[in-house]
């Protein structure tokens, strides 16, 4: 007896012989492996009619189709809130957890002809949801991507009420089928009329020519770690030396700016010659490609070649490599197709094709190469609802390699002296292999529909031009960006077109796609606010000795469970050191007041917190520009409850971070009006009981002075980033604005202004305001107090501060390598590890030691271990500690950001 069975990639009916079932087949037509179903013990009535079998088949595939698992969204993390609780008692959280976007799915097209009509991206989204116990939520889903099939079982129908609804799957393809393939009822006997011959069975992977051998070899497997601790997975290729091509949507970044926590690069899966290797890895969602790097001494099959734009066409046979329907396949597979449609950008330059199937889940990224093995695509994805199978072509792929400068947007204005206006505008930048050198724009007047694609060559004039100009832009990480000259005047019927453009290190350049500049500005002021004047913005950390400061902040979030809002404040005594390369700078804390409010109600933080809070101020040492090279934590007393430690470190670092985010660096040097600067400023947050390094990126402009006679300050307008270097602090992401005031006679900052707004991954995401401000004095009118143990600094070759040439308890020198343990309680991006290593020191209860780790290999993290094994003391670079018992403790050092190298830790009695 025969049966017929659709094949799960083209649909196209096979018959084959019942005797066959559980035995692996290749479809007669695309020639794809399915497995056919075996059969079932008790099963409805079959259903008889062809054409009936053939729409279960489509929508059992629309159903597959929808789970590709190499799209799928990752599960939407719901509110953070800005509370944790210690032992009983309300603390906030540094800022709330932002919730997290989806991975992202496929570009949906909806325009793909021969017209001129540009490719409008969509991303599909696909409804599956993840498990977070690692097991599929949709009864109907057997767990390994694919839907099971729904017994259409009459009223009357008898069932085996003690079989399981969701049997496991036999690995033993004789007995179940492929999981990836729906099983079938059987049919009740008839005689057979479908003259079509049955697939040829599958023993093994079919030998290749040698050109396509050598896709198959260069053919990877892509993996990344989601942030919710599961791997999505998908195919990429290499195209140089340590240099692979992939989807962004593979990496799970075509909609979020959330990092995976790692991303590999698997070669030969599943066999004896398995390699996994590591890879870094650089963007493009405007094209949805990742190009991912490994280390340059790591042999990889040989590279693959592109094909020429011009011999790419229509009919052209090619073949599809990669890894669908994973974890099934040990090698990638190759599907044979042709290209049925391509698609030109505005320049004439190949952008799509568009194949006639053959991609399936797990193959997106793969390689669509002719029958030379030269690639004509990497593959993108499916439109489901249309049924088009679309990659991404090689003009595409290359433009992305060499380096590339995308469409730029615009911002807020800004008024100059004379009536003059600025804009400020960005472009970002994609630069996987380090080859671009510089970035400007290209500024004209011109015909509001002539604008100018992406270009190799200089574009030429259109009727109506003005002559051009350019202006530099100033390139940080991936976005390039200046404030733009508005034109005063522009002809009617005009517009503003800016162009962005680079420069490669090879001498080459390229035009990126014009955009027009806004025109809806605010009427420019005839008069600034400022005193046009030159100003020597230099810092001084001789004098004052003593400056007071008053330090407000307030933190305001809307989480799904509702809105709240964190208050605080503290007036903090400066203690200045100048230093030969800089200053040191020692603080203590007056007042403290936080409160938080929720549904509103107001909660103090308790007393007993905040007074905890004042003892353990923290020492600054800074460069000369004002930038915090190192950050000195007292530790508390081992009589704090355990309960409380936890909340006093966490309110001191959120005081600290707020403190720190007004450390603006200062260019030191004597500034015009307008003149620009940029600068990072490195701020310790914590969140979920770990601590991590965030930044500002700061975009600084000298406005003018402000003031006669007392003071005259100079006023800097601040625009920019708050970003993680740490991806689990990535929803902390917002954008900053600000003023600062900088006292010119006496070299600080006088005042500052700052406001950082989230910029949330999802629709749902929790999203936050910050305001900070603060007021800086001389003297200490407050007559707050620095405590007596953190004045002193001990210099160990100079012996002890009273004289005497005391020897220090531990002086070590050593170097932390990949063979020294671990510490597990720090999490560190990248697979990182924080390897420690631990010294032996004889300490005396009620004496006062300092404590430091030397480097510049690693981040130095130093903790102290008590004689009951137990942790009293941490810090960053230096510590105090005091010991309540006599006995033996141990000092670890520690890698706080998971690098390696020498280092020198000293214990000296104070």
């Amino acid at each position: 007896m025969t049966i017929r069975i659709n094949c799960p990639s083209c649909e196209t009916p096979n018959t084959v012989d019942e005797s066959k079932r559980g035995m692996k087949m290749r479809c007669r037509s695309c020639k794809e492996p399915f497995t056919v179903p075996a059969a079932k013990k008790k099963v409805t009535e079959a259903v008889q009619s062809g054409t009936k079998l053939k729409t279960k088949s489509a929508n059992a595939r629309k159903q597959a189709d929808d789970d590709d698992d190499d799209a799928t969204p990752a599960p939407k993390k719901k509110g953070g809130g800005i509370l944790l609780l210690v032992g009983g008692v309300a603390v906030v959280l540094l800022f709330l957890l932002c919730g997290g976007g989806g991975v992202g799915g496929f570009f949906l097209y909806r325009h793909f002809s021969n017209k001129e009509t540009p490719l409008e991206p969509q991303v599909a989204q696909n409804s599956k949801k993840d498990d977070p116990k690692g097991a599929n939520p949709n009864p109907n889903d057997k767990g390994d991507g694919e839907p099971k099939k729904k017994t259409d079982a009459k009223p009357n129908d008898k069932q085996d009420d003690k079989k399981d609804p969701n049997p496991k799957i036999d690995p033993d393809p004789k007995k179940n089928p492929d999981p990836m393939i729906d099983p079938e009822p059987k049919k009740k006997k008839t005689k057979k009329t479908d003259p079509d011959p049955d697939p040829t069975p599958i023993t093994k992977e079919d030998p290749l020519p040698p050109a396509l051998e050598k896709v198959r070899q260069a053919t990877v497997l892509v993996r990344a770690l989601r942030p919710d601790g599961k791997w999505i997975e998908g195919s990429g290729f290499v195209v140089q030396p340590s240099v692979i091509v992939t989807n962004a949507h593979v990496l799970g970044l075509l909609d979020t700016t959330v990092p995976p926590n790692g991303t590999e690069v698997v070669f030969n899966p599943g066999t004896k010659d398995e390699r996994k290797v590591g890879a870094g890895y650089v963007i493009d969602r405007s094209t949805d490609l990742a190009i991912m790097q490994v280390a340059k001494n790591i042999p990889l099959p040989e590279p693959l070649t592109f094909e020429e734009a011009s011999k790419i066409g229509q009919t052209q046979k090619v073949h599809i490599f990669g890894f669908p329907n994973l974890p099934q396949r040990k090698s990638p597979s190759v599907s044979n197709t042709e290209i049925v449609n391509v698609k030109k950008d505005g320049g004439g330059a190949l952008e799509m094709i568009q194949v006639g199937g053959g991609m399936s889940p797990g193959s997106s990224g793969g390689p669509v190469v002719n029958a030379d093995g030269k690639v004509v695509g990497v593959a993108l994805g499916v439109i489901k609802e249309a049924d088009m199978h679309l990659a991404v072509s090689p003009e595409v792929i290359n433009r992305v390699l060499i380096g590339k400068i995308g469409a730029g947007t615009f911002g807020g204005t800004r008024a100059l002296p004379g009536n003059k206006t600025v804009i400020f505008y960005q472009a970002p930048v994609i630069d996987p292999l380090s080859k671009v050198q510089s970035a400007r724009v290209d500024v004209w007047t011109g015909s509001p529909t002539v604008g100018r694609p992406y270009s190799y060559q200089p574009p030429s004039m259109a009727p109506g031009d003005s002559a051009r100009t350019s202006q530099n832009l100033m390139i940080q990480g991936s976005i390039a960006t200046n404030e733009l000259l508005v034109p005063e005047a522009v002809a009617a019927g005009q517009v503003v077109w800016v162009q962005p453009v680079i420069s490669l290190k090879d001498g080459t350049t390229q035009w990126g796609v014009a955009a027009q500049m806004p025109m809806a500005f605010p009427a420019p002021k005839t008069k600034s606010e400022y005193d046009l004047k030159p100003a020597n913005l230099t810092y001084n950390f001789e004098k004052p000795k003593d400056r007071t400061v008053s330090l407000k902040y307030t933190l305001k979030a809307t989480t799904p469970t509702g809105p709240g809002v964190f208050k605080s404040s503290a007036d903090i005594l400066e203690v200045m050191t100048a230093l030969p390369d800089g200053g040191l700078m020692k603080t203590g804390f007056g007042s403290i007041s936080a409160e938080v409010e929720l549904a509103g109600k107001s909660q103090p933080i308790p007393k007993e917190l905040i007074d905890l809070v004042k003892t353990v101020p923290t020492i600054y040492t800074f460069d000369s520009t004002g930038k915090v090279k190192n950050r000195d934590y007292r530790v508390l007393p081992n009589t704090v409850p355990k309960e409380l430690q936890e909340g006093v470190f966490g309110m001191l670092l959120q005081t600290g971070s707020m403190y720190e985010a007004t450390f603006a660096p200062m260019p030191n040097k004597e500034m015009q009006p307008g003149d620009k600067w940029t600068s990072t400023l490195p701020i310790v947050f914590r969140a979920k009981q770990k601590t991590g390094i965030v930044e500002l990126a700061m975009n600084n402009t000298y406005e003018g002075t402000q003031g006669k006679r007392i003071r005259r300050d100079g006023i800097i307008t601040v625009t920019g980033k708050l970003r993680a270097t740490d991806a689990e602090l990535k929803q902390f992401d917002g954008d900053l604005t600000g003023k600062i005031a900088f006292d010119i006679k006496d070299g600080y900052i006088h005042s500052a202004d700052l406001k950082v707004v989230s910029v949330p991954t999802a629709a749902d995401a929790d999203k936050y305001t910050l305001e900070i401000e603060l007021k800086r004095m001389n003297g200490n009118p407050l007559k707050i107090s620095v405590p007596a143990d953190s004045i002193a600094k001990v210099d160990p070759k100079k012996g002890d501060p009273k004289g005497g040439k005391q020897k220090p308890a531990l002086d070590k020198r050593a170097s932390l390598n990949g063979f020294d343990p671990v510490d597990t309680t720090i999490t560190l991006p990248m697979k990182k590890k924080a390897h420690y290593q631990r010294f032996a020191v004889n300490l005396e209860a009620g004496k006062t030691y300092v404590i430091q780790l030397n480097t510049t290999a690693f981040a130095p993290l130093i903790k102290v271990q008590a004689p009951n094994n137990s942790f009293v003391g941490q810090g960053i670079g230096q510590i105090m500690f005091r010991p309540t018992v006599s006995g033996q403790f141990h000092v670890v050092a520690v890698s706080g950001d998971g690098r390696q190298g020498g280092f020198h830790i000293i214990v000296q009695e104070q």
